[in-house]
């Protein structure tokens, strides 16, 4: 399984394509029920279904700095929020997938727990893999 790097404002985290694959589905359905979605809501859902088929092994790509708006910012992180409550009451709750939307839920509050590797300055989050300088070191 791929791993990708999802970001928002400069920051970000690795996770398996599968888990935020499945994240991204779970927030579809969610999406779904909502009533009167507005054009980039809807922009939005279309964009996390196609990313959440499993095509882009690697480079699943939510594209929350293009799709995260003022307009759409609380809206999404409400329908997070919601979207995992009923995934943990779900009758076979994924930990990594509620791992995954718990990060994804910091990232966009601004509340994501930085962590840099020695090098890069590329930012991750725990189980995240660190690429080492040319050398062998971090």
């Amino acid at each position: 399984m791929g791993t990708s790097f999802i970001n928002f404002d400069n920051f970000g985290y690795w996770t398996r394509d599968g888990w935020i694959e499945d994240w991204l589905a779970i927030l579809v359905r969610q999406f779904d029920g909502a009533e009167n979605l507005t054009e980039p809501q809807r922009a939005m859902r279309d964009h996390f279904e196609l990313q959440s088929r499993g095509y882009f092994n690697g480079f699943v790509h939510p594209c929350l700095d293009e799709h995260v708006t003022d307009q759409t910012k609380d809206w999404l992180i409400e329908n997070s929020r919601l979207a995992l409550a009923d995934h943990k009451n779900s009758a076979n709750p994924d930990d990594k997938v509620t791992e995954c939307a718990e990060k994804w839920i910091a990232l966009l509050t601004g509340e994501f727990e930085v962590k840099e590797t020695a090098w890069t300055g590329d930012i991750h989050a725990d189980g995240a893999k660190s690429y080492p300088k040319p050398d062998g070191t971090l």
